[in-house]
């Protein structure tokens, strides 16, 4: 049964599914943990300059940053490994 995340990631990552591993999740919340607090520090700073284009694609990195740990918490291990790809 799939879980409510795979719509969204089949729709972002349009190639085909990936090899499930176990360490995907924990490297990909790892990984984008960073990627959340710079995207938000980005904005940030883009708003405090008002500078609107730069604004806004600070939150759309916020928003892409907030969904990869979204979906490494609570969205199965496909849409895990789909949304990592494949390093290797």
């Amino acid at each position: 049964m799939p879980c409510h995340f795979c719509g969204v990631v089949n729709t972002i990552c349009y190639w085909g599914p990936r090899p499930v591993k176990s360490w995907k999740r924990p490297v990909l919340l790892i990984g984008f943990v960073p990627v959340l607090a710079g995207c938000f520090a980005y904005a940030w700073v883009m708003l405090q300059h008002q500078s609107i284009p730069g604004a806004v694609l600070g939150l759309f990195l916020l928003a892409a940053g907030a969904c990869g740990i979204v979906i490494s918490l609570f969205g199965c291990d496909d849409c895990v490994a789909r949304l990592f790809g494949d390093p290797f």
